[in-house]
């Protein structure tokens, strides 16, 4: 499966965090069939100068059955791509966090992985988790 880049991300969410001001940009809202695959994108940028040092990314699916459980999809750290329980054989890194991309791609969808899929970015030396989301429907 190939990995790539959006050019124009369509959705975006500012956090303060102290200091540190930046943006999460992703996708509002995926749709994918039975089988296929999708890229789930997350781009991320500083509003302040200087590069941000970001030191872990995490993908969490939250189902759209309001009773279900969050459950990790995957997380990125210290330059490991560590793809994590039901997931774990259908989940594959595409980003670069120099090229500050924490992008990842979902193959061989099922229907129960509808929900919304959060993409957290952590920064070294903040203690504040910058997050944006997508919605997929399958």
């Amino acid at each position: 499966a190939l990995c790539w880049i959006l050019q124009l991300p369509s959705s975006m969410l500012a956090e303060n965090g102290g200091a540190l001001a930046g943006l999460v940009i992703t996708r509002p809202r995926l749709t994918a069939g039975v089988g296929g695959s999708v890229l789930l994108e997350c781009f991320f940028q500083s509003l302040v100068p200087g590069a941000w040092n970001v030191t872990k990314v995490d993908w969490i699916h939250r189902p759209e059955n309001p009773t279900g459980r969050e459950e990790m999809v995957f997380y990125y750290y210290s330059n490991y791509s560590v793809p994590v329980g039901r997931f774990q054989h259908r989940v594959q890194w595409c980003g670069d966090v120099a090229r500050s991309d924490g992008s990842v791609r979902l193959q061989d969808v099922q229907a129960d992985d509808s929900g919304t899929y959060t993409c957290e970015i952590r920064v070294f030396g903040q203690s504040s988790v910058f997050k944006n989301y997508t919605v997929l429907h399958v």
